[in-house]
């Protein structure tokens, strides 16, 4: 599918891949006579028109937006990434993250609903050797994005990497905004903050996410946005409710709050209950003793 207004043509990519729930989009861009690429897709050969890019622009570094720098290094296409992006997708980063959330529920690396990470840490390490190829610039200094005039500008919630970036009236938004799912957080106050900016941002007609339907009005975004932050809302207070003034540890909490989940799903569940975990101890609303696997909480309301 393609969009074409204010000498910009925007084609959507759609791909799926193991261990992803919906198929992700990445997106080829043409101003002019530049291509950019927008994330690289889930799959070590993206999609051969992907080839024709002259650079590739990666919002965040989850494996099923940057996976397809494996196959387009061969070609030496350069790739423009935040510092934090670049940081995020190094193996032992990598591991380091799965260590924390698996601490927190009592999870080990080694158990068998594990093993998918095993293959997701593949993919890192060959993301990793990809890099070696090509020419990797920071956002501020990408030579495309400055060629085009695109804004560009930090949107944490689903990671802490994330950007978002608009070029003339289109927004690449990644994975702020899942159609017809739910996005999972690690921070849900730069959430609300990233929602505020880029709903506040006039320059877009177009919104383009990361998975779902690839293109958003502005009415579509903020609907998305007003229906994501609610549910979010709603799944913090219903989480407050179970933690009481005695202590509970947070596998207990995973399962009551995510019932019927296989193990894989469950450990994806749990980046987003940690992150709302920390936002409540961040309004000093529960005490969080880390220092067990899995972590103790309790209310602090009664005290």
């Amino acid at each position: 599918m393609t969009q074409t207004n204010n000498l910009v043509e925007v084609k959507v990519f759609t791909s799926t891949e193991i261990g992803l729930d919906r198929p992700a989009n990445y997106y080829l861009v043409k101003v002019n006579d530049l291509k950019l690429l927008i994330d690289a897709g889930p799959k070590e050969v993206p999609h051969d028109e992907a080839f024709n890019s002259d650079y590739v622009i990666l919002t965040h570094f989850h494996w099923d937006h940057v996976r397809g720098i494996v196959g387009l290094s061969e070609k030496g296409i350069p790739v423009c990434a935040g510092k934090k992006t670049i940081e995020n997708m190094n193996p032992e980063v990598f591991i380091k993250r799965m260590k924390y959330v698996g601490n927190a529920v009592g999870f080990s690396l080694d158990e068998e609903g594990m093993k998918i990470f095993k293959v997701y840490l593949s993919f890192y390490n060959k993301i990793n050797d990809a890099l070696e190829k090509v020419e990797v610039y920071s956002i501020e200094e990408c030579p495309g994005l400055k060629e085009v005039g695109a804004n560009v500008y930090e949107c944490p919630g689903h990671s802490d990497d994330h950007i978002c970036l608009t070029i003339r009236d289109h927004l690449f938004i990644g994975d702020n905004i899942v159609p017809g799912g739910s996005v999972t957080l690690i921070d849900i106050n730069s959430y609300m903050k990233t929602a505020s900016l880029i709903l506040s941002d006039p320059s877009w007609t177009s919104a383009h996410p990361g998975h779902g339907k690839w293109k958003l009005t502005r009415l579509e975004l903020g609907e998305a946005f007003y229906d994501e932050i609610s549910g979010k809302i709603r799944r913090i207070s219903n989480l407050s409710l179970l933690i009481s003034e005695d202590w509970k540890d947070l596998k207990t909490l995973l399962y009551e709050l995510y019932r019927g989940l296989d193990k894989f799903t469950l450990y994806i569940a749990t980046r987003s209950l940690v992150g709302y975990i920390e936002a409540l101890e961040r309004m000093k609303l529960i005490e969080v003793d880390r220092s067990f696997s899995p972590w103790r909480v309790r209310s602090l309301l009664s005290q």
